[in-house]
Protein backbone atom coordinates (compact mmCIF):
# COMPACT_ATOMS: atom_id res chain seq x y z
CA UNK A 1 0.00 0.00 0.00
CA UNK A 2 1.39 3.39 -0.96
CA UNK A 3 2.01 6.21 1.49
CA UNK A 4 -0.81 8.18 -0.17
CA UNK A 5 -3.25 5.28 0.31
CA UNK A 6 -2.33 4.98 3.99
CA UNK A 7 -2.78 8.72 4.52
CA UNK A 8 -6.10 8.70 2.68
CA UNK A 9 -7.40 5.88 4.91
CA UNK A 10 -6.55 7.94 7.98
CA UNK A 11 -8.24 11.08 6.66
CA UNK A 12 -11.16 9.37 4.91
CA UNK A 13 -11.69 5.95 6.47
CA UNK A 14 -13.91 3.59 4.50
CA UNK A 15 -17.51 3.49 5.70
CA UNK A 16 -18.63 0.73 8.03
CA UNK A 17 -20.54 -1.48 5.64
CA UNK A 18 -23.17 -2.68 8.10
CA UNK A 19 -24.04 0.90 9.05
CA UNK A 20 -25.18 1.60 5.47
CA UNK A 21 -28.68 0.79 4.19
CA UNK A 22 -28.61 0.48 0.38
CA UNK A 23 -26.28 -1.78 -1.59
CA UNK A 24 -25.91 -2.18 -5.34
CA UNK A 25 -24.06 -5.25 -6.62
CA UNK A 26 -23.06 -4.90 -10.27
CA UNK A 27 -22.12 -8.07 -12.15
CA UNK A 28 -20.99 -8.57 -15.72
CA UNK A 29 -22.84 -11.90 -16.20
CA UNK A 30 -25.55 -13.94 -14.57
CA UNK A 31 -23.73 -15.82 -11.74
CA UNK A 32 -20.83 -13.38 -11.21
CA UNK A 33 -22.37 -11.59 -8.23
CA UNK A 34 -23.29 -14.80 -6.43
CA UNK A 35 -19.82 -16.26 -7.00
CA UNK A 36 -17.91 -13.08 -6.14
CA UNK A 37 -19.98 -11.54 -3.36
CA UNK A 38 -22.87 -13.88 -2.56
CA UNK A 39 -22.08 -14.27 1.13
CA UNK A 40 -21.86 -10.50 1.59
CA UNK A 41 -25.15 -9.94 -0.24
CA UNK A 42 -26.84 -12.68 1.81
CA UNK A 43 -25.63 -11.20 5.08
CA UNK A 44 -26.80 -7.72 4.16
CA UNK A 45 -30.19 -9.00 2.98
CA UNK A 46 -30.58 -10.99 6.22
CA UNK A 47 -29.95 -7.76 8.13
CA UNK A 48 -32.89 -6.16 6.33
CA UNK A 49 -30.77 -3.94 4.10
CA UNK A 50 -31.93 -2.92 0.60
CA UNK A 51 -29.88 -5.07 -1.79
CA UNK A 52 -30.10 -4.86 -5.57
CA UNK A 53 -28.34 -6.99 -8.19
CA UNK A 54 -27.62 -5.37 -11.56
CA UNK A 55 -26.55 -7.88 -14.21
CA UNK A 56 -25.08 -6.16 -17.24
CA UNK A 57 -24.83 -8.85 -19.95
CA UNK A 58 -27.31 -11.45 -21.07
CA UNK A 59 -25.43 -14.72 -20.53
CA UNK A 60 -25.74 -15.88 -24.13
CA UNK A 61 -22.34 -17.63 -24.02
CA UNK A 62 -23.06 -19.52 -20.81
CA UNK A 63 -23.15 -22.92 -22.48
CA UNK A 64 -20.94 -25.29 -24.42
CA UNK A 65 -23.96 -26.53 -26.41
CA UNK A 66 -23.61 -25.17 -29.98
CA UNK A 67 -27.26 -26.05 -30.70
CA UNK A 68 -28.69 -24.03 -27.81
CA UNK A 69 -31.10 -21.30 -28.92
CA UNK A 70 -29.63 -17.96 -27.80
CA UNK A 71 -32.94 -16.42 -26.72
CA UNK A 72 -33.84 -19.55 -24.76
CA UNK A 73 -30.45 -19.50 -23.03
CA UNK A 74 -30.82 -15.81 -22.11
CA UNK A 75 -34.15 -16.59 -20.47
CA UNK A 76 -32.67 -19.60 -18.63
CA UNK A 77 -29.73 -17.55 -17.35
CA UNK A 78 -32.07 -14.82 -16.10
CA UNK A 79 -34.26 -17.39 -14.32
CA UNK A 80 -31.14 -18.93 -12.76
CA UNK A 81 -29.93 -15.50 -11.62
CA UNK A 82 -33.29 -14.65 -10.05
CA UNK A 83 -33.39 -18.02 -8.27
CA UNK A 84 -29.80 -17.63 -7.01
CA UNK A 85 -30.54 -14.10 -5.79
CA UNK A 86 -33.70 -15.32 -4.02
CA UNK A 87 -31.71 -18.07 -2.29
CA UNK A 88 -29.49 -15.28 -0.92
CA UNK A 89 -32.50 -13.25 0.21
CA UNK A 90 -32.32 -10.74 -2.66
CA UNK A 91 -35.47 -10.05 -4.66
CA UNK A 92 -34.43 -6.92 -6.55
CA UNK A 93 -32.65 -8.11 -9.70
CA UNK A 94 -32.32 -6.00 -12.85
CA UNK A 95 -30.89 -7.06 -16.20
CA UNK A 96 -29.32 -4.74 -18.72
CA UNK A 97 -29.69 -5.73 -22.41
CA UNK A 98 -26.02 -6.00 -23.37
CA UNK A 99 -24.65 -9.14 -25.07
CA UNK A 100 -21.85 -11.21 -23.61
CA UNK A 101 -18.46 -10.80 -25.21
CA UNK A 102 -18.06 -7.04 -25.30
CA UNK A 103 -20.21 -6.41 -28.39
CA UNK A 104 -21.61 -3.16 -27.02
CA UNK A 105 -20.57 0.45 -26.56
CA UNK A 106 -18.96 1.07 -23.18
CA UNK A 107 -20.49 4.55 -23.03
CA UNK A 108 -23.98 3.04 -23.39
CA UNK A 109 -23.22 0.54 -20.63
CA UNK A 110 -21.94 3.34 -18.38
CA UNK A 111 -25.05 5.47 -19.01
CA UNK A 112 -27.29 2.51 -18.18
CA UNK A 113 -25.44 1.99 -14.90
CA UNK A 114 -25.67 5.72 -14.12
CA UNK A 115 -29.46 5.51 -14.47
CA UNK A 116 -29.65 2.59 -12.04
CA UNK A 117 -27.41 4.38 -9.53
CA UNK A 118 -29.59 7.48 -9.71
CA UNK A 119 -32.81 5.49 -9.34
CA UNK A 120 -31.65 3.13 -6.57
CA UNK A 121 -29.36 5.59 -4.74
CA UNK A 122 -27.02 3.05 -3.14
CA UNK A 123 -24.81 3.86 -0.17
CA UNK A 124 -22.26 1.30 -1.34
CA UNK A 125 -21.59 -0.23 -4.76
CA UNK A 126 -19.87 -3.57 -5.31
CA UNK A 127 -18.46 -4.10 -8.81
CA UNK A 128 -15.52 -5.78 -10.56
CA UNK A 129 -12.17 -4.03 -10.27
CA UNK A 130 -10.93 -3.46 -13.80
CA UNK A 131 -7.46 -2.58 -12.49
CA UNK A 132 -6.67 -6.05 -11.17
CA UNK A 133 -3.92 -7.71 -13.16
CA UNK A 134 -5.69 -11.05 -12.82
CA UNK A 135 -8.91 -9.72 -14.35
CA UNK A 136 -8.76 -10.52 -18.04
CA UNK A 137 -12.36 -11.12 -19.16
CA UNK A 138 -13.49 -8.34 -21.50
CA UNK A 139 -16.97 -8.04 -19.94
CA UNK A 140 -15.51 -7.88 -16.43
CA UNK A 141 -13.06 -5.18 -17.49
CA UNK A 142 -15.77 -3.19 -19.27
CA UNK A 143 -18.29 -3.45 -16.45
CA UNK A 144 -15.71 -2.57 -13.80
CA UNK A 145 -14.61 0.53 -15.67
CA UNK A 146 -18.17 1.52 -16.57
CA UNK A 147 -19.32 1.12 -12.95
CA UNK A 148 -16.43 3.23 -11.66
CA UNK A 149 -17.12 5.98 -14.18
CA UNK A 150 -20.88 5.76 -13.61
CA UNK A 151 -20.37 6.32 -9.90
CA UNK A 152 -18.39 9.50 -10.59
CA UNK A 153 -20.83 10.80 -13.20
CA UNK A 154 -23.89 10.09 -11.03
CA UNK A 155 -22.61 12.62 -8.51
CA UNK A 156 -22.03 15.45 -10.98
CA UNK A 157 -25.09 17.30 -12.29
CA UNK A 158 -23.18 18.89 -15.18
CA UNK A 159 -21.82 15.56 -16.41
CA UNK A 160 -25.29 14.05 -16.10
CA UNK A 161 -26.88 16.89 -18.07
CA UNK A 162 -24.24 16.66 -20.80
CA UNK A 163 -25.26 13.00 -21.32
CA UNK A 164 -28.99 13.77 -21.27
CA UNK A 165 -29.40 12.05 -17.88
CA UNK A 166 -31.13 13.30 -14.76
CA UNK A 167 -30.47 12.39 -11.14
Amino acid sequence: MSMFSRMLKKVLPPPEIVEQERFLFIGPHPDDIEIGAGATAARLAAMGKAVKFLICTDGRYGTEDPDMDVQKLIKIRQEEARAAAASLGVSDVEFLPYPDGGGYERADLMNSIVKVICEFRPDIIFAPDSRLRTETHLDHLNVGEAASNAFIISGCANMMAERGLTS
